[in-house]
Order: C-alpha cells, then structure tokens, then sequence
C-alpha cells in the first residue's frame, strides 16, 4: 500500500526524470506522487501519464502534499534546487545537484547491466533453442528452461515441462536417489560442477539412459543448476552388444583350451599306452 512506502516527487522529467520513473514505478518501497516538468510534453511527463502517476507544471502543488518524504531533483537548474529548498515542509528532504548526478550515473549503470544481461540471455536462448544437445535449468527441482532438445528426447513439448516438471518426473526412480544428491551436491555449493549418468523415462515410459554435465549458478539471486544432457541409450546399447560378445568369446576361448588341454593328456596317454605294447612286443 502507498503508505507503507516512501513518498517521492519527481522534479524534472527529460531523460533522468523518466529513467527515475521507470526505476521507482517497479519498487515496492517507493510511490511517486507526482512528477513535474515546466514543459508539458516531456517525455517523463507523458511516460508518467501512461502510468496514472499525477503531473503538473508547478511543484508548489505538490509542496505541502499529506505524506511527502523526499523530493528528486533532476531539472538541472541550480535556481531551481535552490527554490525547493526554501519552499519545501520541515519533515521534506530535497535531493539534487550531485546527489541526483549520483542517482543518475547508478541509474544509467543498471540499465547497461540490463542490457547487457538481456544480450546475454538472448544469445544463450539462440544456442541453446538450436543445440543437438539438451540443456536445462533447475530450480526448487523444477525445470525453469529447457531446450526443444531436451523436451523430444524424454517426448515431450517444452510447454510441459518448464515450471510443470522437474529431474524426479524423468528419472527412473531407482536412480532419482543419485539424481538428487548431485543436485543437492552442486546447490549447497559442495561441487560447482559435476558429470554423471542415470536412467531416465520418458512420456511413454521407456527407460533411456542419460549422460548430464552440470554447474551451480545464481538465478534470480537464488543458487540454480544448468547444465547440458545427452540421451546415450544407443552407445549404452551397443556397449552392452560388445560386452555380450566379449564374454561370449572368452567363454568360447575357455572351452577351445579346455578341450586342447585333454586333447594334449589324450595324446600323452596313448603314447604311455603305445610305450607298454612295445615292451610286450619284445622277447
């Protein structure tokens, strides 16, 4: 509610003016009671009306207004600052000349790490949307992105998983055990990152097996893990073929030897037997 929260005027609505504006519309400890601008169609002063907040053209309106607490200058008139100063309540303090600048230049910071995180994630989301591989992101064990990638391998549409599903939903749940320790193992911040492989199930209940590798990260000031996944079911597949061949020959090769090795006695035998005759056959 208003009250719970600090009353502010806004003196000043070029381009500082509708950065404070934008900045404070969003706080939930600010209210703008107004904002003021000598010209009328100052972009703050039509940005502010879009809004609902109230404007003029004269800040002695808003000069004895019930609950005002701050005042923010950024007119950029020394005449001005001085002006509100002599005119403003005793409880109503007046921020301008370099503490306005100060507000202004971390303004201006915020919205370049915005838009620079913004790129950022726009680039992410363009690799990640054509990666062969899935890639997801994890938080409060549910899935707060995935790739188109990763929603076919387990079949489903991406709509179905983010903020619906999480890692438990698909993993066979004699694995979820280790799913939820590495989880937990990156989340506490234990390990940043780490590579593991599970069995996972998919929308129609086949049981895959899945190859992750991933990392802690802060997402929306909160510990997260994003990661990439590969589906290995034919390699694991075909791993076991070899295996079962393997074992197939070294069995085969145990059972030639073992025949040799009777074949080598067998022979042995008959020579000790040819050896007894020979003697019968001397006089």
């Amino acid at each position: 509610m208003a009250e719970d929260k600090t009353n502010i005027l806004i003196v000043g609505a070029g381009k500082g003016g509708g950065a404070l504006i934008e900045l404070f519309y969003k706080s939930g400890t600010v209210n703008i009671m107004g904002v003021v601008d000598i010209n009328a169609d100052a972009p703050g002063i039509k940005l502010a009306k879009e809004l609902n907040i109230p404007t003029a053209t004269d800040y002695k309106e808003f000069m004895n207004k019930k609950g005002l607490k701050e005042i923010i200058n950024v007119a950029g008139s020394e005449k001005v600052q001085e002006e509100l100063l002599r005119l403003r309540p005793l409880n109503v303090e007046v921020l301008g000349g370099h503490s306005a600048r100060l507000i202004w230049n971390l303004i201006e910071e915020r919205k370049q790490i915005e838009n620079m995180l913004k790129e950022s994630e726009s680039k992410f989301k363009i690799l990640a949307e054509k990666s062969l591989i899935g890639v997801y992101l994890i938080q409060d064990e549910i899935f707060k992105y995935v790739n188109p990638r990763l929603a076919e391998i387990f079949g489903y549409a991406v709509e179905e998983l983010i903020d619906r599903k999480g890692p438990q939903d698909l993993t066979l749940p004699e694995d979820w055990s280790i799913v939820k320790e590495n989880l937990l193992r990156r989340i506490s911040g234990e390990v940043e990152a780490i590579n593991y492989g599970f069995r996972g199930i998919t929308k129609n209940n086949e049981i895959i097996h899945i190859e992750v590798y991933g990392s802690r990260i802060i997402y929306n000031a909160r510990p997260a893990v994003i990661g990439t996944l590969l589906d290995i079911t034919k390699r694991k597949r075909a791993e076991e073929e070899l295996n079962k061949k393997v074992k197939e020959l070294e069995e085969f090769y145990n059972i030639a030897i073992g025949r040799e090795l009777k074949m080598i006695e067998l022979k042995e035998e008959i020579e000790k037997i040819k050896e007894e005759l020979e003697k019968y056959k001397k006089p």
